[in-house]
């Protein structure tokens, strides 16, 4: 087997709640755009047909403590708010992108609930002894910042039970992961996704135009109008770059012209691919209007450094880690499919 003794972490690939809860947003060239994220993909909103061993609100009172059901089981309010208040200690949020970053922890409890369902049609058991030793590093990191599990459940407002239901979620998925990643998928995966691997590096800057995940086709359109015309002025010198991007970049990389920096192909983040336009792009050649998840970007790449892709057993984790990522992903869009999911009313003031 190609990877017999590699302990891969499911935090490193499994991007949910869990890095609001422990503190581990990924931290790309703009970390601060993790709250720009789209609207929940279109679902079915008839009326689910409850699990028969999940009991149904019966009142509005119940209704108000639920967000959303997946086929039939509830997502408690409580959830939603306590990886909100997790979140919002690490970013500082405009109420638009608290919404936004609503809307985005929803997605992803309405992921992992999808992915609890599934391993439990797979029969992927629970195993306590993991969720033992992720409960000691979270002591351990604790009692190194003279906090206690009690403290932390307090400042982030969940209980013990709710981390370790976390904790059995990811480990489960690690379990079914392992599971689905013989050395000929692996092999397969490597070949197909090369690029994926390359160290290739890219120095480039953007301006980006961020779009409410609520906007109307209409504002879209205006929005991107608006970059294009901004584009026009960059071509025709009357405006540089540089300037263009301090004042009108809603990106944090304003204040530095747009200037992102440097970074590696293999290295961006899950959530931030707009990053991968950098690659493809001609250098020292502004691009058209790019739309991404987060809005609309002008981007400018300063230079490109190519270095190919380090043979398959050197870098494992990385092909492991991409592999559980792609297989998340997919495994997710087949769930969300054919799953039932009803949102609730939101909760009155």
């Amino acid at each position: 087997m190609l990877w017999p003794n590699l302990f891969f972490p499911s935090l490193l690939f499994f991007p949910s709640l869990a890095a609001f809860c422990f503190g581990l947003l990924p931290k790309g060239v703009s970390a601060a755009t993790r709250s720009d994220v789209a609207d929940p993909p279109p679902v079915n909103l008839a009326p689910a047909h409850p699990d028969p061993t999940t009991s149904s609100p019966s009142s509005s009172s119940a209704a108000e403590e639920t967000v959303a059901y997946v086929n039939g089981a509830p997502i408690p309010r409580t959830a939603l708010e306590a990886a909100l208040a997790a979140a919002v200690r690490q970013l500082p949020l405009t109420n638009r992108d608290r919404d936004a970053l609503r809307t985005a922890i929803l997605n992803d409890l309405i992921d992992d609930k999808l992915l609890e369902q599934f391993l439990d049609r797979h029969n992927i058991p629970v195993e306590p002894q993991v969720i033992a030793t992720q409960k000691d590093l979270l002591i351990q990191r604790l009692r190194r910042e003279q906090r206690t599990l009690a403290d932390y459940c307090r400042e982030i407002g969940t209980t013990e039970e709710y981390l370790q239901n976390l904790w059995s979620l990811h480990s489960r998925w690690q379990r079914y992961v392992q599971r689905e990643a013989t050395d000929d998928r692996l092999r397969v995966f490597y070949h197909t996704h090369k690029e994926r691997f390359e160290r290739t590096t890219a120095h480039a800057s953007h301006i980006l135009l961020r779009i409410d995940p609520h906007a109307s086709a209409g504002e879209r359109q205006r929005l991107k109008k608006r970059l294009e015309l901004l584009r026009e002025q960059i071509m025709s010198q009357r405006l540089d770059f540089a300037s263009a991007a301090r004042r009108y970049s809603h990106c944090p990389s304003a204040s530095s012209g747009g200037d992102l920096g440097t970074w590696s192909r293999h290295a961006i983040p899950h959530d931030e691919r707009w990053l991968q336009h950098a690659f493809t792009l001609p250098v020292r050649t502004l691009s058209p209007v790019i739309e991404s998840e987060l809005g609309f970007h002008l981007f400018y790449v300063h230079e490109r450094t190519y270095r190919p892709a380090p043979p398959l057993e050197e870098c494992l984790p990385e092909v492991l880690e991409a592999f559980a990522e792609h297989l998340r992903e997919q495994t997710l869009q087949q769930l969300r499919r054919n799953a039932q999911i009803t949102y609730s009313k939101p909760k009155s003031p």
